[in-house]
């Protein structure tokens, strides 16, 4: 409820942003997209494609082993910018309500 007409803002009249939770959010995305990003699933589509030799199949197989490469590297830059968001989101509200405290100190 915003304030109006001689009312003043109480706690309940604004947000709060969990900052903690951010920043603990975003360092697990990023575990998580180093976690994704060690994921090699072309090996086993490799290895196959090795031992078939100059045949379709084996062209099929380092297809796919190509393709789902770029899509694991795609997916973990995609959760790792999450993850940096996450974190540069906490920074940023930590240093306004820093900027903000300092602000409204008297004497300052």
């Amino acid at each position: 409820m915003a304030a109006g007409s001689g009312r003043s803002l109480r706690r309940v009249d604004g947000f709060q942003v969990p900052v903690v939770a951010l920043t603990t959010a975003g360092q697990a995305s990023g575990a998580v997209a180093d976690g994704v990003r060690a994921v090699d699933l072309a090996v086993p589509m490799t290895t196959l494609a090795a031992a078939m030799p100059g045949g379709a199949v084996a062209q099929a197989c380092n297809d796919v082993a190509a393709a789902w490469s770029q899509a694991i590297t795609t997916l973990a830059d995609g959760m790792r910018h999450h993850s940096t968001a996450l974190t540069d989101s906490a920074h940023t509200y930590r240093q306004v309500d820093a900027n903000d405290a300092a602000a409204l100190t008297p004497g300052r």
